[in-house]
């Protein structure tokens, strides 16, 4: 994978959530694709840019959104590959590659991830907390690129097992124990997933983190009752397209 520190600055306090390479069978140069908790921004990388570091004939484009700037996206599934369409906020729906937010030549598992992770950042309630679904945590502990923070007394185990997500990425910590943490004790929760029963623990813990002491977090939308029932329903549904076969 590209890495796009070499082309991209990030902004203060933000944080890379996805990154997706274009499929080598759509384009010898493939573009990287990236979602922040700001912006998504694509990499339209030339030949040479991309495998020399030199931009000789044509140069590497970057073209980013703000996530506020995002109206949905939507995801077109072929034989192979897939396409992204992500569509900006006064923009006409028939958008073109030329402007960047129509996306070929994804791998149809990425394409899902991106228009998933994208609707559940979009969707977000409020401005001050970052809240996401259980899918997106998913593919955030896939990558290893943040941990979840139990806030109950379940055993990580069995929280692990009720999230459908591998226990050595949960991670029990008491909600007294963070009011009396350090500063840079609590620095190390940056960018990890709170999680609460029902979501009212862990959205107000987010807040404070992020209000007094500039740590960006994430929390679980509707909290581990809010998943369990979520996985109750698509069970059931599962069991009725079956007996409808």
């Amino acid at each position: 994978m590209q890495d796009i520190t070499r082309v991209v600055t990030l902004h203060h306090n933000e944080w890379v959530l996805m990154q997706l390479r274009q499929s080598y069978l759509s384009s010898i140069s493939p573009d990287t694709i990236v979602l922040t908790n700001k912006r998504i921004i694509i990499v339209h990388n030339s030949f040479w840019g991309l495998y020399a570091g030199l931009n000789l004939i044509q140069p590497t484009r970057i073209i980013s959104a703000n996530l506020s700037s995002v109206a949905g996206s939507t995801s077109a599934d072929g034989k192979i590959l897939a396409s992204v369409h992500v569509r900006i906020r006064g923009s006409a729906e028939d958008s073109t590659p030329r402007t960047g937010f129509y996306i070929d030549g994804l791998r149809i598992t990425g394409a899902k991830r991106l228009t998933s992770m994208l609707d559940d950042l979009i969707s977000s309630k409020s401005t001050e907390v970052m809240e996401i679904g259980q899918d997106t945590v998913a593919t955030l502990l896939e990558g290893a690129k943040t941990r979840l923070i139990w806030l109950g007394a379940e055993t990580p185990d069995y929280v692990g097992y009720l999230l459908n997500v591998d226990p050595q990425y949960v991670q029990r910590v008491s909600p007294i124990d963070i009011a009396s943490m350090s500063v840079e004790g609590l620095k190390a929760f940056e960018g990890c997933v709170f999680v609460c029963y029902s979501g009212d623990l862990s959205t107000e813990m987010s807040y404070m983190l992020r209000n007094e002491y500039d740590v960006k977090t994430m929390v679980l939308k509707g909290g581990l009752s809010g998943a369990i029932v979520a996985g109750r329903k698509e069970k059931d549904n599962n069991n009725h397209n079956q007996k409808n076969k």
